[in-house]
C-alpha cells in the first residue's frame, strides 16, 4: 500500500500512523535515510540489543543480578582482589 505525506516548511515529514504502527514506531525513535535507485529510503533503526538486555538479569534473577553486580562496582571502584588483582580481570602471564 502506497501513503502520502506532505513536506512541512523545515522538512519534515509525517510517517503515517498504519506504517507507524506496523514498524512500532515511538516518537523519539530513529530512521535511518537512504538514498537507492532515485528514491529516498527510510528504514527503522533497530534497537541496540544490549541496551535492551539491560536490566534483564535483576528483574528475572534477583540473585544472581545482585551477585555480579556487587563484583562490577568492585571493579569499577578500583578495589582489587585478595591477589593484588581487579576482580573479573584474569593474569595474562604478564609482568612477574
Amino acid at each position: 500500500m502506497m501513503y502520502k505525506s506532505s513536506l512541512s516548511l523545515r522538512g519534515q515529514i509525517t510517517i503515517p500512523k498504519p506504517l507507524r504502527d506496523k514498524f512500532q514506531l515511538k516518537p523519539g525513535d530513529e530512521v535511518l535515510i537512504s538514498e537507492a535507485g532515485g528514491r529516498i529510503v527510510l528504514t527503522p533503526k533497530l534497537s541496540d540489543p544490549v541496551s535492551q538486555g539491560r536490566g534483564f538479569l535483576a528483574k528475572h534473577l534477583p540473585g544472581v543480578a545482585s551477585r555480579y553486580g556487587d563484583d562490577l562496582k568492585e571493579a569499577v571502584a578500583g578495589t582489587s582482589g585478595p591477589d593484588g588483582t581487579s576482580p573479573g580481570v584474569a593474569n595474562r602471564g604478564e609482568g612477574g
